[in-house]
């Protein structure tokens, strides 16, 4: 699967558990299941490219998401958005130091690659 196709499971699969969890429908156990399954693939295709460390920071953050996402609901519903925020800020603290570390990873990786594009670019016209 292509890492798109992923991310639109892992969207499919979240907004299904947030409903499920608000109204209460049944089969919330294999919503979930199916949901965290769509985290371990996409750690899986990460890991080809960034390696086993990167692949499992990946892998734990996405298994943290859900889980903040659904202490959040929870407590929401109680009525309790600020022991909500207070039980879910040291995750999305942490999510948000891993994003930033991602983008910058990215961003290193195309401008090498961009950079070792344009010498093999050039040194094609030179040799013409």
């Amino acid at each position: 699967m292509q890492w798109r196709d992923l991310w639109s499971n892992h969207v499919y699969w979240t907004r299904f558990v947030v409903v499920a969890m608000v109204d209460g429908a049944p089969g919330l156990t294999p919503t979930v299941d199916r949901l965290m399954a769509s985290c371990s693939e996409m750690r899986d295709l990460l890991r080809r490219y960034y390696g086993d460390a990167g692949a499992e920071a990946f892998g734990d953050l996405m298994t943290a998401h859900p889980s903040v996402a659904a202490q959040l609901l929870t407590e929401a519903s109680k009525g309790a958005p600020e022991a909500a925020a207070r039980t879910t800020m040291p995750t999305l603290r942490r999510s948000t130091r891993f994003s930033t570390r991602s983008s910058e990873c990215l961003t290193r990786s195309r401008t090498r690659s961009s950079s070792s594009s344009s010498r093999a670019s050039r040194r094609r016209r030179s040799s013409a």
